[in-house]
């Protein structure tokens, strides 16, 4: 269980570092899925 909590916050820390510049949209992050992130942060487009 640790194993996968460490996996799963390793690979979210660069989506939570972009976190402040999704204020721009008034739909939410889905922070349980790196496919679901990187779609996200396409549609929220440039920053």
């Amino acid at each position: 269980m640790m194993k996968a909590s460490k996996e799963q916050l390793t690979n979210m820390v660069p989506y939570r570092a972009l976190a402040g510049f999704f204020l721009k949209t008034d739909s939410a992050a889905e922070w349980n899925s790196v496919r679901k992130m990187t779609a996200y942060i396409e549609m929220v487009g440039p920053l």
